[in-house]
């Protein structure tokens, strides 16, 4: 081979070198592109994500508030009526003692008239109430 035939044969490699580094270049350039385009839309779905979880949160946060503060109201609430309720079972036992003693005892509460004795001993007091005598109840009859 001559000089110039190898010259030309260089020159015919040297440009297909040349060509297919230019097309190795420029699919690394197609390839850099694509991948970040795929980065970007990843990181831009990341981020939604993120933000909708934050949100979330930021509503499950609120309403556990609103629900802590109804069982804080509900609690008030209950011992409001349980106060109320333990009141009004003491208003029914006295009124019920107080029935049960009239109706069943014959007992009544004393009057102007009537005398109330305390005898104390030892270990007991005895309240002994002196029913109304026989000129009181006269005298009631026949004022």
């Amino acid at each position: 081979m001559t000089n110039l035939a190898y010259e030309i044969k260089n020159e015919d490699l040297d440009s297909k070198r040349k060509k297919a580094l230019a097309v190795k270049k420029k699919n690394e350039k197609a390839l850099k592109r694509k991948l970040m385009r795929d980065a970007s839309l990843a990181l831009f779905v990341i981020i939604s994500f993120a933000f909708s979880y934050i949100n979330g949160r930021a509503g499950v946060s609120k309403l556990q508030s609103e629900v802590n503060h109804i069982k804080t109201n509900i609690a008030t609430v209950q011992k409001e009526i349980d106060l109320k309720e333990a009141k009004l079972e003491k208003i029914r036992s006295s009124k019920l003692v107080e029935e049960q003693a009239q109706t069943l005892l014959g007992m009544i509460y004393p009057g102007e008239n009537d005398k109330i004795y305390i005898n104390s001993q030892e270990t007991q007091e005895k309240v002994l109430v002196k029913k109304k005598t026989f000129d009181t109840i006269f005298g009631a009859l026949f004022r």
